[in-house]
């Protein structure tokens, strides 16, 4: 049995499938996962297998979504899920409730979500949307749904340092994250940089020359070369990269600010697990994110159709979910009986939770970790 083992049979609770004795609570004492999920078993919580569209159904469960992406979730348990097909960002709240936060599928001119593909929550529980096809770093309140621009003019290129964000051209912005302290890091896929918003308005390379290529492990980040970048993660103090067209995850420690790969050899395929995750193949991983101790990595393994992990107290690299082929195998069954389609969204929890988005069969997957 791939992923984690199963502990318990599922107890049903208005609506949540869990193991008995457990609850989480948010900030405000709501139950987010009323006797909890059972550790390893994965289910939908938006959308309908193989139904893409764009509907608002009351329940996630029974609205069609397009092309789920970026997927955050908020310190109060409501997950907030990017569609690119439809424009539009949806929240799903702790009793699976769906509300549509924007939609702009039908909009037109410069204030637009045009294609949201990723998404992260600042510290004040305002979002942050990445949008390729508009080329801007969007803030989105979550209550009414207006847009800022933090980066970005509309217009394709990769502006220099020093030039005021919001005044900048972008290429292909693709992946986002949030600091602590607010900081905004995002990609530009096809500039092969990580950038970020310093704290006056100006953009800022972290990572990345501008050429494509690989070099750099163990130096600066600054000097360092990655390959089409895709999302982004944060834990403890480094933020992790998806490093897609490297096929590899790199590390940059925000303090020292150098730069190292933590996963992938370089060469495009699939490894076996329990093997160093330095020394493992990938194949175009799309996104990454780490628990809030730092202590493990999850990966979307994209075009392997698999999500691995790396807990940092081995380095050793195993599959948490998928079998490797996309075609849908069923809900609420063991993370590694799943079939998942090009995962390109991932992100965890502060209630030990992870999310997985699966835009071949139009949903989005949460599964309990369990450690």
């Amino acid at each position: 049995m791939n992923g984690l083992a199963r502990l318990a049979d599922p107890v049903v609770r208005a609506g949540f499938v869990g193991l008995a004795g457990a609850l989480a609570l948010g900030s405000c004492g709501e139950p987010i996962a009323v006797v909890g999920d059972v550790p390893g078993i994965m289910r939908i919580v938006a959308g309908i297998p193989g139904m893409s569209g764009e509907t608002a159904e009351p329940q996630a469960t029974d609205s069609r979504i397009g092309d789920p992406a970026g997927v955050a979730i908020s310190s109060d348990g409501r997950l907030y899920v990017a569609e690119g097909l439809n424009s539009r960002i949806v929240s799903v709240a702790s009793n699976g409730a769906l509300a549509v936060v924007r939609a702009d599928r039908l909009c037109s001119g410069s204030g637009c979500l045009d294609e949201p593909n990723d998404a992260a929550l600042d510290p004040e529980g305002r979002l942050v949307v990445a949008d390729r096809s508009a080329r801007r770093i969007w803030r989105v309140d979550p209550d009414d749904g207006s847009l800022t621009v933090l980066a970005g003019n509309g217009l394709n290129g990769s502006a220099p340092d020093g030039t005021p964000a919001t005044e900048a051209s972008l290429r292909d912005p693709r992946g986002v994250a949030v600091g602590g302290d607010g900081t905004v890091y995002f990609t530009e896929r096809t500039g092969h940089r990580v950038r970020y918003i310093d704290g006056t308005g100006a953009l800022r390379t972290l990572a990345g020359t501008g050429v494509d290529g690989f070099s750099g492990d163990g130096g600066p980040a600054a000097e360092a070369q990655v390959s089409t970048p895709g999302g982004l993660g944060i834990g403890a103090g480094v933020l992790y990269v998806a490093d897609s067209g490297n096929d590899r995850i790199r590390a940059i420690d925000l303090d020292a600010g150098s730069i190292a790969t933590v996963a992938g050899n370089g060469v495009r395929g699939y490894s076996a697990d329990g093997v160093p995750a330095t020394q493992s193949a990938l194949n175009f991983p799309e996104d990454v994110t780490a628990t809030e101790d730092g202590r493990r990595i999850f990966i979307a393994d994209t075009q392997n159709h698999r999500v691995r992990h790396v807990p940092f107290e081995t380095n050793l690299i195993e599959t948490f979910a998928g079998t490797g082929a996309p075609e849908f195998t069923g809900d609420q069954i063991d993370a590694g009986a799943v079939g998942i389609g090009f995962p390109s969204g991932v992100t965890t929890g502060p209630f030990g939770f992870l999310f997985v988005s699966d835009p071949v069969n139009d949903v989005v997957w949460r599964v309990v970790l369990g450690f």
